[in-house]
């Protein structure tokens, strides 16, 4: 009964968007603690909560009102939860354009400019231009992705804060995000690759086949593995976060075409939410040690 509970509300906060607006402040959070030991930059975290929020829950509406019927064939379940949501995608969409809004009162110039550039990016993603999207552009989805979450992890925080630093040195710390979101999308993919058909998204799995995708998974889980080693110089952190990628990677060559859609979201998304609590759990202690 509790397991049932708990599917439930997992569930529910994936299909409204929540979870991934959770796991977007908590990859941002992951720049703070790294480069500064401390949590939140409040102003940008409530930002970026809802300007995830409010991208994902337009995508998704936007996905309903154009794809219907490839998502009713391959009755895809977020599909069907939208579809009898519509009124709470609608309000929900308002409610996270004014969090966006409001918070923007609070940010710096220079901060909402490229704010502005990557919301715009990620606004245009889904929509079509009569027969031409950037969804149909083969490959262009996961790698605008990664360029989006990497840069709102380092390079806002880094614009917001003034930090006093010559930008390269964020560059390595970028690299590690950017594959890292590249490594856990990949599994998305995979596991969409029957809807991606229909609709005619030009995905990794869909044009090079999921076992040519599976032996990139384990090279990007290899290189973020060598990133790692380069970034974090304590051992035990370091192996925790190895051990994290390796779980992750063999979760996705094995199961990844074969669980369901949720789950693949709750797994790998919930990857950006585990790897802030590894990352701040170890800050914490070693600050509470010294």
């Amino acid at each position: 009964m509790i397991g049932k509970t708990v599917v439930k509300v997992v569930k529910w906060l994936i299909f409204t968007n929540i979870y991934i607006a959770i796991a977007a402040i908590c990859f941002q959070g992951i720049f703070y603690y790294v480069n500064m030991g401390y949590a939140w930059h409040w102003p940008l975290t409530i930002n970026t909560f809802f300007s995830t929020w409010l991208v994902y829950q337009f995508s998704r509406f936007n996905f309903h009102e154009n794809y219907t019927i490839e998502a009713k064939a391959q009755k895809d379940e977020i599909y069907q939860f939208v579809h009898h949501h519509l009124l709470f995608t609608k309000i929900s969409i308002g409610v996270a354009f004014i969090g966006t809004v409001v918070s923007c009162f609070f940010l710096k110039f220079p901060t909402l400019m490229f704010m502005g550039f990557l919301g715009a990016i990620s606004m245009i993603y889904p929509l079509k231009f009569g027969s031409l999207s950037l969804r149909s552009i083969p490959f262009v989805k996961i790698f605008l992705i990664a360029f989006v979450w990497s840069s709102t992890a380092v390079w806002l925080p880094f614009i917001e804060m003034n930090i006093i630093a010559d930008w390269h040195e964020y560059l390595l710390h970028f690299a590690f995000l950017f594959i890292f979101i590249l490594f856990i999308t990949l599994p998305f993919d995979i596991n969409d690759i029957e809807v991606d058909n229909k609709t005619g998204v030009k995905t990794i799995p869909a044009l090079l086949g999921i076992q040519q995708t599976n032996r990139l998974i384990i090279g990007l889980a290899l290189l973020l593995s060598i990133l790692a080693v380069l970034i974090f110089q304590d051992i035990l952190f370091m192996v925790f976060i190895i051990l994290l990628i390796m779980t992750l990677c063999m979760y996705a060559v094995k199961q990844a075409a074969h669980i369901e859609k949720w789950q693949v979201m709750a797994i790998y998304d919930g990857a950006m939410i585990l790897l802030y609590l590894i990352i701040m759990g170890y800050v914490e202690l070693t600050l509470f040690v010294l």
